[in-house]
C-alpha cells in the first residue's frame, strides 16, 4: 500500500513511448504478500509519525487475486519482448521471483535497473533471470536496447549496459548524463489510476509528483548519492546532482494540470531548496499562478524565515527535514552532517512561527552507537517537540545499503555479513548491524518507544523505561502509553 506515482518507471515510459515503443506496466502495490505489513499503519500505530488514512474512501482495497497469477496473464496477453525491472535492494529479492514468474510465462531477455543495480551491477548480473543490467540513468539506455531488439541488431555493446553474451559479460561503459530539461516528462498514464491517491498527514490527496532535480550536492555516508556523483565523476561527468530550470518545471507542472487534475503535488527532490536566490524567486513567482498545496524535502541548512514565509503564500502544506542524530560530534564524524543542534532548534521555531508543521527524520542503530547516543537523539527531538508541537517524528532503523560509505565501515569492522541484497525494512525487521555497545533486544525497545519520549512530557519517562522490556509488563505499559500519545499531538 505505498500508494502515489513512482517517478523513474514513469519516465522510462514516457521515454518508451516516445519512440512508438509499446509499454505495460506491473504493480505489486495493491497486493498483500505474506508476512507483509502496511509501512503506514505502523507509522501511524506505533510510531505516531503519520496520521492514518482510509484507503476505502477513495476506493482503493486489498487485491483478492494473487500477484503471480496476475503477472502471468499480463505477460500472456500483452505478449512482451523485454521484460524491466526496478526494484531497491531491499525487495530486490521480491523483483526477482516476479521476473522469474514473467520469464516462465514467455522467456524474453530481462534488463534490471536503479540504484541498486547501478551500484551493485556483478551482483545483479550474477542472477541467472537477469540478462542486461543499466548502469545509471536509464531512458536513453531502455531505447537503445528496445530499438536494436525490435531492428533484429545486437544490444549487447550500447553504453549503460551489462550483457551476458553466451558464457561471457559484456561490460560497457555508461551513457553520458542529459540535461534534465531534456528528458521526456513523466508518462502516469500505464499505471493503476487509483496509484495518483497519496496519503498526506491523515488525507489522500489526488497527488502527482514532480522532479526539480536529481540527486544531491551533500555526502550523507548512510545514502547512495555520494557513490553516484563519484561513479559519474570517474566517466568525466561532474556530478550527478543536476536541477531542471525553473520555467521547465513550471510548464510541467501546468501540463500535469490539464492532464491529470491533481489535488497536490509532491517534489520528489532530494533537497528541495538547493537552489539560489534567483531560482527560488522564479519559482514562487510562477508557482503563485499553479496554486495547488504541495510538500517539499529539505535540509536545514537550506531555510530561512524568509524561504518559509514565500513559499507558505503559494502553497506549502508540508515538508520532511533530515535530522538523523542527536550529538553534534557522532553526526559530523560518522554521517558527514555538520549541522549544530542549535541551528536546528532556530529553523524549528521559524516553522512554528510560521504556522507549519513537518517531518523530522531520524535513524537510531548506527555503526558505535551507544544507548548514550540513541538517547542524545531522542532528547534533541523531545526539545524540538516543545518548540513546535506541529512536528512529527520518523524514526527508522540503520540499514546498510550496498555502495553507502557506511555499508562499507560495517563490512570492515565484522558488524555485518556481507550478503548479496539485504531483505531488511528499517522499521520492522530489526538491525543487520551487530554491535559491542547496545544489544537487539535493547535497540528494538528504544526503536518502539523512541516517540514515546519525543512526545509525552517527562514525568512519564520512568514508565517508558519499562515499556522498552518485552515482559508482560513492558507490553502492557507500552500499549497504556501508545494510547496517551494522541494527547498530546495537534
Amino acid at each position: 500500500m505505498q500508494i502515489g506515482y513512482p517517478l523513474g518507471p514513469a519516465s522510462l515510459t514516457a521515454a518508451l513511448k516516445a519512440k512508438g515503443i509499446e509499454v505495460k506496466i506491473f504493480d505489486t502495490v495493491f497486493y498483500r504478500f505474506e508476512g507483509e505489513l502496511d509501512i503506514n499503519d505502523r507509522r501511524a500505530e506505533m510510531l505516531h509519525s503519520v496520521r492514518p488514512v482510509d484507503y476505502s474512501s477513495v476506493g482503493i482495497h486489498d487485491k483478492l487475486t494473487g500477484p503471480m497469477d496476475d503477472l502471468t496473464k499480463l505477460v500472456k496477453d500483452f505478449d512482451p519482448d523485454l521484460i524491466g525491472l526496478t526494484a531497491i535492494e531491499s525487495v530486490f529479492a521480491r523483483g526477482l521471483e516476479l521476473v522469474k514468474c514473467a520469464k516462465k510465462a514467455k522467456n524474453v531477455p530481462a534488463v534490471a535497473g536503479g540504484v541498486f543495480a547501478t551500484l551493485a551491477p556483478d551482483i545483479v548480473i550474477n542472477e541467472p533471470a537477469i540478462d542486461m543490467v543499466c548502469i545509471g540513468e536509464g531512458e536513453d539506455v531502455i531505447c537503445e536496447v528496445a530499438g536494436a531488439m525490435a531492428s533484429g541488431r545486437d544490444y549487447t555493446g550500447i553504453k549503460g549496459l551489462w550483457a551476458k553474451k553466451g558464457k561471457e559479460v559484456v561490460k560497457n561503459g555508461m551513457m553520458p548524463l542529459k540535461g534534465l530539461d531534456e528528458v521526456p516528462e513523466p508518462d502516469f498514464s500505464a499505471f493503476d489510476p487509483l496509484l495518483i491517491y497519496r496519503p498526506m498527514q491523515g488525507k489522500l490527496f489526488r497527488t502527482v509528483p514532480v522532479e526539480l532535480s536529481r540527486g544531491c550536492p551533500f555526502m550523507c555516508t548512510y545514502c547512495a548519492e555520494p557513490a553516484l556523483n563519484g561513479l559519474y565523476r570517474k566517466n568525466g561527468e561532474k556530478g550527478y546532482f543536476r536541477k531542471k530550470s525553473i520555467p521547465k518545471v513550471l510548464g510541467e507542472l501546468e501540463r500535469t494540470i490539464k492532464e491529470y487534475n491533481p489535488e497536490f503535488f509532491y517534489f520528489a527532490t532530494e533537497t528541495f531548496l538547493a537552489m539560489t536566490d534567483a531560482e527560488f524567486e522564479a519559482f514562487v513567482e510562477g508557482y503563485r499562478r499553479i496554486k495547488l498545496p504541495f510538500w517539499i524535502q529539505t535540509r536545514v541548512e537550506t531555510i530561512t524565515r524568509k524561504r518559509i514565509e514565500k513559499l507558505k503564500e503559494v502553497g506549502l502544506y508540508w515538508l520532511t527535514i533530515g535530522i538523523e542524530h542527536g550529538n553534534e560530534e557522532y553526526r559530523k564524524k560518522y554521517l558527514k552532517r555538520h549541522t549544530k543542534n542549535s541551528d536546528v532548534a532556530r529553523v524549528i521555531k521559524i516553522l512554528d512561527d510560521a504556522g507549519m508543521g513537518a517531518s523530522l527524520n531520524n535513524i537510531i542503530g548506527f555503526p558505535f552507537e551507544t544507548k548514550e547516543l540513541i538517547r542524545d537523539t531522542i532528547d534533541l527531538n523531545h526539545e524540538l517537540f516543545s518548540l513546535n508541537n506541529r512536528l512529527r517524528f520518523n524514526v527508522s532503523l540503520f540499514t546498510p545499503f550496498r555502495g553507502c560509505e557506511l555499508y562499507d565501515l560495517c563490512v570492515s569492522n565484522g558488524m555485518m555479513e556481507p550478503v548479496p541484497y539485504i531483505t531488511h525494512h528499517n522499521i520492522s525487521d530489526g538491525s543487520l548491524v551487530r554491535s559491542d555497545f547496545i544489544t537487539a533486544e535493547e535497540l528494538d525497545g528504544l526503536f518502539r518507544t523512541f516517540n514515546l519520549y519525543v512526545y509525552l512530557p517527562d514525568s512519564y519517562n520512568s514508565r517508558i523505561r519499562e515499556a522498552e522490556k518485552f515482559t508482560e509488563k513492558g507490553n502492557g505499559e507500552f500499549n497504556a502509553l501508545n494510547a496517551e500519545v494522541e494527547k498530546y499531538l495537534k
